[in-house]
Order: structure tokens, then C-alpha cells, then sequence
């Protein structure tokens, strides 16, 4: 009997998530080492990976609201072929230019703000590709998807950042990231958008946000998943520096 949860649209998921994780891995990893490469300072590795952290807290609460009132699909495929083209873009850059820590600092905020916007746009799409009666499974080959492929690209990132060198590396996460899109381009989804008789506005985001807010507050099964997560990714983002220099050194 064949298994309901690989649709089409669930595989086409799947195949772009792989594409996009393929490049983000590389990519990161190349991001990771290079401003220690450059700079030999802690601090501005850290730097970086802290205004990192500035839009993937923000963006979510400024554009949730405004995006439940728009299908999810074109933010997905816009912000995954936007993002390949400027990682392609930082790549030719680093081909011909030198290296502007000012300036990495700035492109660094603008790649995180569209990531975030991806992120947002494809968790929001994601329980609606899965077939009734099968989440769990869905889920289950979505998580084990991104540790898998960290095993197999970290070690050829490693490679390849020795032999070809980085500026390659970020063009290659554009071409993944682009692919990506194309596939999810492809992807046939009906969305159901969010119906406001109000004409949106700030008055209407802030009820938004209320209303969040007073279901964040009843639910402490998800308070707990939500200061998990804090306190997870907070540790895991404070040693990341520390480890990339660890290791050059």
C-alpha cells in the first residue's frame, strides 16, 4: 500500500527543504570561520551572530499578523530566491573585493531579516502540505532531515573551504537556495488567509498581538517549549564563536 504522506506537494516540500538546507549548512559553516579569518577576534564573531539574532525576534512579531492576511507560498519562493541571489551576490564580491567587516556586519542583518521572513513563511505552510492523520510522520522526516545533512555537508563544507575557497562556497548556497525556490514555485496550495473586516492597521497588528499574547498566556505547556528554546538556542549561540576559534587556533 502506497504511503499517503508522500504527495506531491509533501515531496516537492521535502525536496526543496533539502536543497535549502543543503546551501544554508555550507554556508553557515563558511560564515562562521570567515570573520575570524579575517578579523582573528572573538568578539566580532560574536558580534555578528548576536545581530543575527535581532530580526528572527522581531521580524516574526511585526509580520505574523500582516502575513495572515496573504497566501504564505509567494513569501516562501520570494524570500528563498532573494536570498540565494544575495549570497550568490556576497560570493562574487568576496572574488574581487576585499573583505569589510562594516559592511559583512550590515549584509549579515539584511540576510538574517530575509532568513527570518523564509522561516516564518515556511512554518506556516509546512502543517498544511502534511496529509490529514499523518503530522506525526511528517514531522518526524522534517527533523531528522537537517541532522542528516549537517553529518554529510559539514565535512565536504570543510573540504571544499580548502580547496575552492569560501567565495565559492556562498555562491553555491545561492544556486541550493535558488533551486530551492524553483521547486517550491511548483508546489499547488490553497491558503486559507486570515478574513479581517478592519482594514489592517497598526490598531488592528496590536489586537493581534493581544490575542497571542492572552493564548501564550493560558497555554504553559507551550510557555515551557518557548523558555526551552530560549535557553537552548541562547547557549548554543554564546559557544558557537568561542568554538570556531577554538579550533583555527
Amino acid at each position: 500500500m502506497k504511503n499517503p504522506l508522500w504527495t506531491r506537494n509533501f515531496s516537492l516540500l521535502i525536496a526543496a527543504t533539502t536543497f535549502g538546507c543543503m546551501g544554508g549548512i555550507v554556508g553557515n559553516f563558511a560564515l562562521s570561520f570567515l570573520v575570524f579569518d579575517e578579523t582573528g577576534s572573538t568578539f566580532a564573531s560574536a558580534l555578528v551572530i548576536a545581530i543575527q539574532l535581532i530580526p528572527n525576534f522581531l521580524i516574526p512579531l511585526l509580520v505574523a499578523p500582516w502575513m495572515d492576511r496573504f497566501p504564505r507560498k509567494p513569501f516562501l519562493v520570494f524570500g528563498d530566491f532573494i536570498n540565494g541571489i544575495f549570497y550568490a551576490l556576497m560570493g562574487i564580491y568576496l572574488l574581487f573585493f576585499d573583505f569589510s567587516y562594516v559592511g559583512y556586519l550590515g549584509y549579515s542583518l539584511l540576510l538574517a531579516t530575509l532568513g527570518s521572513l523564509d522561516e516564518l513563511a515556511y512554518n506556516s505552510i509546512f502543517p498544511k502540505i502534511i496529509p490529514s492523520g499523518m503530522e506525526q510522520k511528517g514531522y518526524a522526516i522534517s527533523s531528522m532531515l537537517y541532522p542528516l545533512l549537517r553529518v554529510i555537508m559539514l565535512p565536504l563544507a570543510a573540504v571544499l573551504m580548502d580547496t575552492i575557497g569560501m567565495p565559492w562556497l556562498f555562491i553555491g548556497q545561492g544556486l541550493f537556495s535558488i533551486c530551492a525556490a524553483l521547486i517550491e514555485n511548483t508546489i499547488q496550495l490553497t491558503e486559507e488567509t486570515r478574513v479581517c473586516e478592519k482594514t489592517f492597521s497598526f490598531q488592528v497588528w496590536k489586537e493581534d498581538l493581544q490575542e497571542v499574547l492572552r493564548y501564550f498566556k493560558k497555554e504553559r505547556g507551550l510557555q515551557a517549549i518557548y523558555y526551552y528554546m530560549a535557553a537552548t538556542k541562547g547557549v548554543a549561540s554564546g559557544y558557537a564563536p568561542i568554538l570556531v576559534a577554538f579550533f583555527p587556533t
